[in-house]
Formats: structure tokens, C-alpha cells, sequence
């Protein structure tokens, strides 16, 4: 894993993308990881295993640290994945990564921010952080490929809302 810069936020400190290459001549498929966490928890990190097997199967691996709902509210974490689309299409080939073949996965709340994302890649309130100049013009949020989510919490508030509806 080597760590990089993903962007500075406001308050001056910086939200780090890990990324993992992946082995072999390339050019990679590329996948953005977004951390679950109940939007309140965890990090880039918290996939790690997952990130190292998919990097083992050839594909490049590149996860970000979302903001988190006690630091800012929504959309403040879907505008950060927005940001890490647009960022990874504009860096994916300097990390031998193909960036016209970009993914997200997302576990937990990662995986309802790549829904989000999904559903509206060119939304403006999660098009608020701007690339550096030039960037911009090549790059948007759309993802051309496939988004991966895992929806087990809202699977379970599901079956929860069907119990208490099912027992009246």
C-alpha cells in the first residue's frame, strides 16, 4: 500500500488515498473503495483486505478517506466521492491504472454513497470540490462501468419496518 495525497480539506488537514497496485503489466481496470462506517466511522483503511485481493486479481485499487457526518453534513461525503472519481480518472494513468475503466465499490454507508453518486454523477451540490485547472475539463463523475454496494443495513431496517408492519 502506498499512501497519497487525495485533497486538503478546508480546515487545513489533508483526507489521504491509499492506493494499491496491482501486479502485472497493465494498463489496470481501476476501483475506487468507499469506507462504510455508518457515515460517522472508519477510514480509508477499513477494506484493506478486500483492497489487497482485488490488487492481487489485477485490478488497481484506490480508497479515500470520506468526510465524516460529525465533521460536515450531507452531501459533504458524496461530494468527497465525487472529488475521488473525478480525481482518480485525472491520476489513474500515472499509477499504470486505465482511466477509461474506473468502478466503485463501497461497503455499508460507502456503498449508499456509490449509489448516490451513481444515480447523479453530474449533480452540481456533489460536483462542489473543483479539480486543479485543466483537470476539470477531461473528467467528470460518472462512472461508466459498475458500482458494487453493500446494502446490509438497509436490508435490516427492511426486515425491521416489515416485522413491526407484519405483528400490528
Amino acid at each position: 500500500m502506498r499512501e497519497v495525497e487525495f485533497r486538503r480539506t478546508a480546515k487545513g488537514t489533508h483526507a489521504d488515498g491509499a492506493h494499491l497496485p496491482a501486479v502485472g503489466a497493465g494498463p489496470f481496470p481501476t476501483v475506487l473503495d468507499l469506507h462504510g462506517g455508518a457515515w460517522n466511522g472508519k477510514d480509508r483503511k477499513a477494506e484493506e483486505p478486500m483492497d489487497r485481493a482485488l490488487a492481487a486479481s489485477g485490478v488497481l485499487v484506490v480508497a479515500i478517506d470520506l468526510t465524516l457526518a460529525p465533521e460536515a453534513p450531507y452531501p459533504a461525503c458524496v461530494q468527497d466521492a465525487n472529488y475521488g472519481v473525478r480525481w482518480l480518472k485525472a491520476k489513474a494513468a500515472s499509477w499504470n491504472g486505465d482511466p477509461s475503466k474506473i468502478g466503485i465499490y463501497g461497503s455499508s454507508s460507502g456503498g449508499h454513497v456509490a449509489e448516490l453518486l451513481g444515480m447523479r454523477p453530474r449533480d452540481p451540490r456533489y460536483n462542489a470540490i473543483p479539480l486543479a485547472r485543466g483537470a476539470e475539463r477531461r473528467c467528470d463523475g460518472g462512472i461508466h462501468r459498475h458500482a458494487v454496494a453493500d446494502q446490509q443495513h438497509v436490508r435490516a431496517l427492511s426486515r425491521t419496518r416489515w416485522t413491526r408492519s407484519a405483528s400490528r
